[in-house]
């Protein structure tokens, strides 16, 4: 494809499709999943070009940095597993020119040919699966010795931001109208029309590489891996899985842009397709259950308003009061700490202004001794609200501070709070209080 055509193609799906808008600002890491998904399956079409074992061994590093991006993708493996059999029948070229079945049949009917595909098949799944198994066994084996158990980086709300970010289907079916909502296509075969209903130009990608087997089939294994996911599917699908396949389709263009299209008419069809590519893009977050998918396209439809005044979001309001109340508290040379959850107030930890020791976290060995009794070192706890839908992710919450309160005879003061959040301050309460309370 001449370069006139593909590079505003691929300009004009990464600057309006709001996709790709949103991958390159959300906190999710959904820009790196794409990356290293992009660099997997280039590296893979490279493969089919060149039959060198370089560009397997990238595609493997690849694969494990994917997976540790986000661990869903260990499924990929098992999407990829069918076709490293027909891949290693295109090193042997044995009936170079006969259909992948009867090159098959003439492999193993020749004892010298058959060697060759044993030998080669079980060297491609060394080099391409071996990393990744490898790498996640020796992750789960650090996480058992030092955790005590070995999928802790997968389950715990302190090793992976997925536990309290993700929306389970269960919440989005009793908490909203589901009607025209991304999520009721979220079933097996449906969901896959549904993508490629999404992405166009994947479409495109599957006709311009008609009669090209081993393509065709690694521009599958995708749709096989989202199969696999939905089998025991207990939360919301975002929108990385819909993305890997505009990365893919972007990357069968790329791969075909040396070969000359029959039809010059293809050239503004191609950017035509992008074009719908972008408006599938709209469509997808205006059905998307996801909150901050809602709240990412809700501001972006009021582009408008952008020049007013600013709205901060409650957990900056948040951070912004205990930063400056902290100050405060360094600034009268006082001891008074903070005690806090970043477990799931990980959002007003991250817009401190600056992390000291007058801040308690999960990551210090006294947090525990503190949680149970607050006065031994913190003077200020931030609390989940009984509005807040993460309380039950976090020990401090409203409901064990009035325990822990009532029990050690603290007197709590709300210094400061929103609609999810509060911040109380600690004090003891008066003997003498106490005394004609009993009598």
């Amino acid at each position: 494809m001449q370069r006139r055509f593909f590079i505003p193609m691929l300009c004009l799906i990464f600057f309006l499709h709001p996709g790709l808008i949103y991958a390159g600002t959300t906190g999710r890491s959904v820009a790196v999943q794409l990356l290293f998904f992009f660099l997997l399956f280039r590296s893979l079409f490279i493969y089919y070009k060149t039959q060198t074992t370089f560009s397997l061994s990238m595609a493997s590093i690849y694969l494990t940095c994917l997976i540790f991006c986000n661990f869903n993708f260990i499924w990929l493996i098992l999407a990829l597993v069918p076709f490293v059999l027909l891949i290693s029948l295109e090193g042997l070229k044995q009936s170079k020119y006969g259909s992948p079945i009867v090159q098959y049949y003439e492999s193993v009917n020749n004892r010298s040919q058959r060697r060759k595909l044993t030998l080669r098949t079980v060297a491609i799944y060394i080099i391409l699966f071996l990393l990744p198994i490898g790498t996640v066994y020796l992750f789960r084996l650090l996480n058992s010795l030092h955790a005590g158990n070995p999928t802790y980086f997968l389950t715990s709300q302190y090793a992976n931001w997925s536990i309290t970010g993700n929306n389970s289907l269960g919440s989005i079916f009793l908490g909203e109208n589901l009607v025209g909502r991304n999520v009721l296509s979220q079933t097996q075969i449906i969901f896959q029309g549904y993508i490629l209903l999404l992405t166009p130009l994947m479409i495109y990608v599957f006709y311009i590489f008609r009669g090209r087997l081993y393509e065709l089939l690694t521009l599958i294994a995708p749709l096989i891996f989202i199969g696999i996911l939905l089998l025991d599917n207990q939360i919301y699908l975002t929108i990385e899985y819909y993305l890997i396949f505009l990365v893919l389709a972007l990357i069968g263009v790329y791969t075909y842009s040396g070969k000359k299209f029959g039809v010059k008419a293809m050239y503004p069809f191609l950017m035509l397709i992008a074009l719908i590519n972008i408006i599938t893009g709209i469509m997808y977050f205006e059905r998307s259950s996801d909150r901050e998918e809602k709240a990412f396209f809700g501001t972006l439809k009021s582009a408008a308003k952008w020049n007013g005044e600013r709205a901060y979001s409650e957990e900056y309001k948040m951070a912004t009061y205990i930063s400056n109340l902290m100050s405060r508290e360094i600034t009268l040379k006082e001891k008074n700490k903070i005690l806090m959850d970043d477990a799931a107030a990980y959002a007003i930890v991250a817009q401190l202004r600056k992390l000291g020791t007058n801040v308690i976290l999960p990551v210090d060995f006294n947090f525990i001794t503190v949680a149970e009794n607050p006065m031994t070192e913190a003077k200020y706890v931030c609390v989940a609200k009984e509005s807040n839908r993460l309380k039950s992710f976090t020990v401090l919450n409203s409901y064990n501070l009035n325990k822990i309160a009532k029990h050690d005879a603290l007197v709590t003061t709300m210094m400061f709070e929103t609609e999810n959040w509060a911040v109380y301050r600690l004090d003891k309460m008066d003997p003498d209080f106490i005394t004609s309370t009993v009598q």
